[in-house]
């Protein structure tokens, strides 16, 4: 089985610390797969580590300004900004090396005429948008072809982008045609769904008691500890999550989150992964505090802030708070000894305004 990386797929967890790909990389053992990242989708991530960074320094300049005014040593000011560009390159080279380590072959800039990608544009054929945005989602597409060519293994290219690369029923018809190989190719939308239909199958389910936290190995210790602070530290490394709780859009005022309650918390699935570490997956229902901030542009904009805020005169900003109840799927990297949660990963969220699969 061949599977192709996106990089928004990479750009989820630029360090692959999370629970997603470490079920995936300790799967490599039991299914045979073999991982490919054109070298486009490789230049992408790093360029997005750039501005990253980039952006990182101008808020740490934008902060050490405000603080300036308060302090009579700018020297104390504890704000330091990055190395812009020895910081790309040791990420390009951590992840270069690190894919190169698992065993991932890197596909070349495809040779395709520029003569065949601008008559692909002006066709608005897809990738390209009706806009004629598209170029580098035409090359990374045109990567994904070249994997087709040879062999009878399936083809998997795992990408969140379906906007452009597919419709409701599947792949676009435009790029259906232009895949050569009797082998089946699909396109699969994240890592989860990849390692739930190949991967976790293959894991060894363990007993432990239905609906506890707690397991006949002790899993229990870790688990109540994580459903402290760890709890509340993955709600707050998803960004967006309350406009997603509030089904707003992404863009749409400022939302801070606070878990103020656990209301129950289960185990419904445990697995021992080839490594010995254990894969837990839980079901929380928890009670969120959001402090909303919107301004007069997020009203006029957003007919879903309409709807919170009592529009009469138009006004600078508002903020209020209020409580959610929630229910998160989240899975967990306990390592052998089941003493400390290794990784963790957000799989679905479900509100009164939403049901997002992360």
């Amino acid at each position: 089985m061949k599977i192709i990386l996106d990089a928004n797929i990479l750009l989820r967890d630029p360090r692959m610390k999370g629970a997603d790909f470490k079920v995936l990389l300790d799967g490599l053992s039991l299914v045979p797969i073999k991982l490919f990242v054109p070298q486009v989708v490789l230049d992408e991530v790093v360029n997005k580590a750039r501005e990253t960074f980039t952006e990182a320094n101008d808020a740490i300049t934008k902060h050490n300004r405000k603080l300036a005014q308060f302090v009579d040593d700018e020297s104390r000011l504890s704000l330091v900004q990055f190395d812009i560009a020895n910081e790309v390159l040791a990420y390009k080279i951590w992840l270069t090396e690190t894919l190169h380590a698992i065993g991932v072959t890197f596909i070349p800039y495809p040779d395709v005429p520029h003569k065949e990608v601008v008559q692909r544009e002006l066709l608005r054929r897809k990738p390209f948008k009706d806009n004629g945005i598209g170029y580098r989602d035409t090359l990374i597409w045109e990567s994904v072809r070249r994997v087709t060519y040879s062999g009878v293994e399936p083809v998997i290219f795992v990408t969140a982008n379906t906007r452009d690369f597919c419709t409701e029923n599947g792949l676009h018809e435009d790029l259906k045609r232009e895949v050569h190989s009797e082998a089946p190719f699909e396109i699969l939308t994240s890592l989860s769904e990849l390692n739930d239909r190949f991967v976790r199958p293959k894991l060894k389910q363990f007993e432990f008691i239905p609906g506890a936290i707690s397991a006949p190995d002790g899993t229990n210790v870790a688990l109540r500890t994580w459903l402290g602070a760890g709890l509340s530290s993955l709600v707050n490394s998803y960004d967006g999550i309350g406009q997603d709780i509030l089904g707003w859009p992404q863009e749409a005022g400022s939302v801070r989150c606070n878990v103020v309650e656990l209301h129950n918390a289960s185990v419904t699935e445990a697995r021992k992964m080839p490594s010995g570490q254990h894969l837990i997956r839980l079901t929380l229902e928890l009670d969120i505090e959001l402090d909303i901030s919107v301004d007069w542009e997020d009203a006029y904009q957003y007919p879903e802030v309409r709807e919170a805020v009592d529009i009469g005169e138009p006004f600078s900003s508002s903020s209020w708070g209020e409580i959610q109840r929630v229910n998160l799927q989240v899975d967990l990297i306990l390592d052998s000894s089941n003493t400390v949660v290794a990784a963790e990963e957000l799989r679905k969220l479900d509100s009164d305004n939403c049901s997002i699969e992360y």
